[in-house]
């Protein structure tokens, strides 16, 4: 904040809106009028309230994006762009998508409820009579110190950046049996990005990746992968190695000092390098079905599952290591970590339930529906309709729902909790085999990551499995379920 400031040639700190500077001020600052005005302005942007009421104001774009979708829709003869969107994905209707997420909604509420009483009663117990939505993350934060002993920042000096990369690629070199090799002299568009190669285990190169970590003035917010070129045999017969790059937000390098990862950064890292892997182990020759070329509600299954090898504790001992004394962290604290992973899993559960139903909901309407509509309103409605408190909302809102707007996922936001279905019971396999196993980790390889689209998705995932997948190991593994 300070080094912000500076930038800014202004006194004292200066906080953002962007993630990095967003969170840690909302889950630590004592102020709550501050955390109240941040909650405000980061929940209010793009919409015709706020500070700066109407300025950007997204919903006439909203508005006429919504109609044109469903102008396309109906010119393709489906009833609505919900179902145009799942002609092409797993779930066959919007029908189905929603029975899904609201019994996963009705799962998570109970215990969302309950995490919620027990927050309020905690904050009384601490001198605050009522809980408002942007005191959740700082009384969350304290009650999990108290539960786990630990707090986030706590971590941060087990997990430099160097060192987690590192890890992840390790993990990635046991199980694919792939390495990775920096290359220097590249044309990059900023002095932070770092380029590398990946070989095969028999000296072959078999792709390139780019990582740009740092937050900066002017990025997109969030964290992304994006296939720079896909595997394919061109018309001259050469074969065309995948270039991928992982994008994110983490905190600068401040002070001469390696940026240390937060618990969360630590997981989006391995999420989008999961991505990564996807797009680069192919062996498709066509671009339309070539690594991440699937569908949507399908491609988060990858990504999801390499998150999972994160903090498994025979892996964090490797790459875990406090970056002044080199100390690997402690069993201890990896206990903790693994046990506060269910913390606040119901809340959760319920707030990317909600913005996978909005999704939904919004891509359902016909043009006539969304003329003049209240945004405020329709949101109001549909966390009504799933029995929400005040203090459980959407991930995100509607103005700023980047991810259904201009990012592939409208009317596909749920693929992320039907992905983490996949992607949970396939580990619980792995890991009944052991982590590294070599059989379950090519046959893992050959049947997901090397076909990429060249076949339906359930088709392949009863190839590895031999059966259809198991619901309870997403609701296990959220604390939701015994």
């Amino acid at each position: 904040a300070r080094s912000e400031a500076e930038k800014r040639k202004l006194e004292g700190w200066v906080f953002t809106l962007d993630i990095p500077s967003y969170l840690p001020f909302i889950t630590y600052c004592e102020n709550r009028e501050l955390r109240k005005e941040i909650y405000s302005a980061y929940n209010t942007r793009a919409s015709d309230k706020g500070p700066d009421a109407g300025k950007w104001d997204n919903a006439p774009l909203m508005e006429e994006i919504l109609k044109l979708r469903h102008e396309q829709a109906e010119i393709l003869g489906y009833k609505s762009f919900a179902h145009l969107s799942l002609a092409t994905k797993t779930a066959s209707t919007p029908e189905e998508v929603l029975d899904f997420l609201y019994d996963l909604a009705d799962k998570s509420k109970e215990q969302g409820l309950k995490e919620m009483q027990e927050l309020a009663s905690y904050a009384q117990e601490h001198g605050q009579d009522t809980l408002e939505p942007w005191d959740l993350a700082y009384w969350s934060e304290k009650l999990r110190q108290e539960k786990y002993s630990y707090n986030a920042e706590e971590l941060r000096p087990y997990f430099p950046i160097d060192k987690v990369i590192a890890g992840m690629f390790s993990v990635a070199q046991k199980i694919y049996k792939v390495s990775f090799r920096p290359r220097y002299g590249v044309d990059v568009w900023d002095d932070n990005v770092q380029c590398f190669d990946i070989y095969d285990e028999y000296e072959s190169k078999i792709g390139t990746f780019y990582m740009d970590l740092y937050a900066r003035e002017g990025k997109r917010s969030g964290a992304w992968m994006d296939d720079c070129e896909s595997r394919r045999y061109r018309a001259d017969g050469a074969l065309q190695l995948p270039v991928a790059q992982i994008v994110c937000n983490f905190t600068r390098p401040v002070n001469n000092q390696k940026s240390q990862l937060t618990h969360d950064e630590v997981t989006t890292l391995f999420h989008e390098f999961g991505h990564a892997l996807h797009g680069l182990l192919t062996k498709c020759h066509y671009p339309s079905v070539s690594g991440t070329s699937v569908t949507r509600d399908f491609v988060e299954t990858f990504s999801q599952f390499n998150e999972n090898w994160a903090f498994q504790p025979e892996i964090l001992a490797e790459y875990a290591k406090h970056y002044k004394t080199g100390e690997v962290i402690p069993d201890s604290l990896v206990n903790k970590i693994i046990e506060a992973r269910k913390f606040n899993q119901g809340f959760m559960t319920s707030e990317l339930a909600a913005a996978s139903i909005l999704d939904m909901k919004w891509h359902e309407l016909t043009e006539e529906q969304l003329e003049g509509v209240d945004i405020a309103e329709f949101e109001k409605k549909v966390c009504s309709d799933m029995g929400l408190i005040k203090e459980i909302i959407p991930r995100y809102r509607t103005t700023y729902f980047n991810h259904i707007f201009n990012s592939g996922y409208s009317a596909g936001y749920y693929g992320y909790l039907w992905s983490e279905v996949l992607d949970k019971d396939a580990f619980d396999y792995f890991r009944q085999q052991g982590i590294y196993d070599k059989q379950i980790a090519t046959k893992f390889r050959k049947t997901f990551l090397e076909k990429g689209g060249s076949e339906e998705p359930m088709v392949l995932y009863e190839m590895f499995k031999g059966g259809q997948p198991d619901p309870g190991a997403m609701l296990r593994a959220r604390g939701l379920a015994d």
